[in-house]
């Protein structure tokens, strides 16, 4: 609830310290809504980036099978895919006290993920436009 209130870093910090371990960051509302898919959805790319510090999964799919890196794309939220994807620093744990050790996760697997509609969510294409379209010269796409 204070991710739909947009309650303060601090107070959304505190939160995820109280949490034991790091799945207790993934629990899931009726509509299959993470609390990292709520952060993207509420356009939060702060609190979006601590869940993702704190561990929250970040392969968690909701009810039509969005990640919450499919869910930043398509609005064009670019803060909250690259807090989603941006590589974590060690200073960024600065000032973070978790009951648990936090880890990294895989993200590659998620970038041409598709929904359980088996539409592909291509990151790529919803936030840099013709990301796939190849160059005249060498026949090299941007990717």
């Amino acid at each position: 609830m204070a991710i739909l209130d947009h309650a303060s870093a601090s107070l959304i910090q505190t939160l995820i310290k109280l949490a034991p371990h790091p799945s207790v960051l993934d629990f899931q509302n009726d509509a299959s809504l993470a609390p990292l898919h709520l952060a993207v959805l509420t356009r939060q790319p702060g609190t979006v980036r601590q869940l993702v510090l704190a561990g929250a999964r970040t392969d968690m799919r909701d009810r039509n099978g969005n990640l919450p890196l499919h869910l930043a794309a398509a609005s064009g939220d670019l803060e909250s895919v690259q807090a989603l994807t941006r590589a974590i620093q060690r200073t960024e744990f600065q000032g973070y006290e978790l009951s648990y050790e936090p880890f990294a996760q895989p993200l590659n697997a998620q970038l041409d993920a598709s929904n359980y509609e088996g539409k592909p969510h291509s990151v790529y294409s919803q936030i840099i436009p013709n990301a796939h379209a190849r160059d005249k010269k060498s026949a090299h796409s941007l990717l």
